[in-house]
């Protein structure tokens, strides 16, 4: 299920987000958004929306209701909506959330989350630069950042940012992943097989990494052992990005199917555009 199209759309796609922040100047706190037309969700579906629906309600209605929890509630309403697809509500809910408690890099990176699983590359980079200058600590964001650098073709930071987050963190799977993605993007083939086969030792027989060998050994020269990876590639599992970004439980929490379904479309988005 999609979200309606842009003559009735009432949500703020990202180039009005930067406008959410004059609103909330002007008000206590963001508003609850309307309920959506339920009728083809399932029942389970409608149950678990109505229940946060309320708490999020019964939080706006609480004046001592701290940010922190009305963040909270805007956020697994955000989770909802985001696991069933329908991505410029999870936004919205998201940005509030932000809005209200905006030192809290969880609530950025799940905005940025869901304008990358919506295709919506440039959205998530902006949202991730915007945010940095507002978190506590803004390194919780570089890895995110330079997922979204690598897929809007701004290679040189891409690399400084993975860099930066395997100087933190050498068993950094996706940040060795993203890295030789990189490599492999900029034509650096003896530099990408370095960063895809240390991140394979990490964490054998994932299917992006398989992919960008495959690409990387076919740029390399050696046309056998790419075929033999992009082969281990069709069987092999997708990414866990859950490992290095528990907050992205929320979507799939909310509706487990629907949720798997988002997240590995968000993954796939990642693999290098050499790929299509």
């Amino acid at each position: 299920m999609s979200d309606g199209g842009t003559a009735t759309r009432v949500w703020p796609t990202l180039a009005l987000l930067s406008s959410i922040s004059l609103i909330a100047a002007c008000q206590p706190r963001p508003s609850a958004p309307p309920e959506p037309d339920l009728s083809d969700f399932e029942p389970t579906a409608v149950e678990s929306f109505l229940e946060r629906q309320r708490h999020l309600e019964s939080r706006l209605q609480d004046s001592g209701a701290s940010p922190e929890d009305l963040a909270e509630a805007f956020a697994d309403l955000g989770a909802w909506y985001q696991a069933q697809f329908l991505s410029e509500r999870a936004m919205y809910c998201y940005s509030s959330a932000s809005l209200i408690d905006g030192k809290n890099f969880e609530w950025h990176a799940l905005m940025a989350d869901a304008a990358l699983g919506a295709g919506r590359a440039e959205d998530a980079y902006e949202i991730l630069v915007s945010a940095l200058a507002e978190v506590s600590d803004p390194s919780a964001l570089w890895l995110e950042l330079a997922e979204a650098e690598l897929r809007t073709g701004r290679l040189h930071d891409a690399r400084g940012h993975f860099e930066q987050v395997l100087a933190a963190n050498r068993s950094s799977v996706r940040a060795r992943l993203g890295l030789g993605q990189t490599e492999l993007e900029s034509e650096n083939f003896e530099a990408a097989l370095s960063a895809l086969r240390a991140a394979s030792t990490l964490e054998p027989g994932v299917r992006e990494i398989e992919q960008a060998l495959g690409l990387a050994y076919r740029g390399h020269g050696e046309g056998g052992k790419a075929e033999d990876h992009l082969r281990r590639a069709k069987e092999a599992r997708p990414i866990d990005r859950h490992a290095e970004s528990p907050w992205l439980e929320r979507a799939a929490a909310a509706s487990p199917g629907a949720g798997l379904e988002v997240l590995e479309s968000t993954v796939a988005g990642l693999v290098v555009s050499t790929l299509r």
